[in-house]
């Protein structure tokens, strides 16, 4: 049984590995909108872009997180990477 739960957890360590990948690779993405938002002289906040993040995310839920709860957590996302610094 023990064996059992040690493997479940390193597919869990997986998935959270591939997780941090990915938020990585975001941030990246996010990083070259902001830049050209900059040069470009436009607002960093897009708050409908935000919103239809938001609705998307909640639709394409098939688990068992609440949907408010999905929303908290890719509203900390979203908020985190506003915190990014460009330079």
């Amino acid at each position: 049984e023990l064996e059992d739960i040690e493997e479940i957890r390193n597919k869990i360590d997986e998935i959270d590995i591939r997780l941090i990948e990915l938020l990585n690779q975001r941030e990246q993405l996010y990083l070259e909108i902001k830049k050209l938002k900059i040069a470009q002289s436009l607002p960093i906040l897009d708050k409908e872009r935000e919103d239809n993040i938001l609705n998307m995310v909640k639709k394409r839920n098939e688990g068992l997180i609440k949907e408010s709860e999905v929303e908290n957590i890719f509203r900390l996302l979203l908020q985190a990477m506003r915190g990014i610094d460009v330079s």
